[in-house]
């Protein structure tokens, strides 16, 4: 089967601050990655999408505060 893969990068340091691998990303289990990593690193200013298409927009049925 097909894995999906999300991957956190600190684009300042090149840090890789996490990576999630699952046949199936929910919006539930990106948002629980972002607060695990900045409970750990501390907040973020802003939040940078690269490579994200319209068929990944449910990560966004609602919006993420940052800071």
């Amino acid at each position: 089967g097909t894995l999906k893969m999300m991957t956190l990068l600190d684009e300042y340091t090149r840090q890789s601050l996490a990576i999630q691998v699952e046949r199936q990303l929910t919006a539930a289990q990106v948002l629980a990655v972002l607060e695990k990593a900045m409970a750990r690193c501390g907040m973020v200013s802003s939040l940078s999408l690269p490579n994200f298409s319209r068929k990944g927009a449910p990560f966004l049925h609602r919006p993420y505060v940052i800071g």
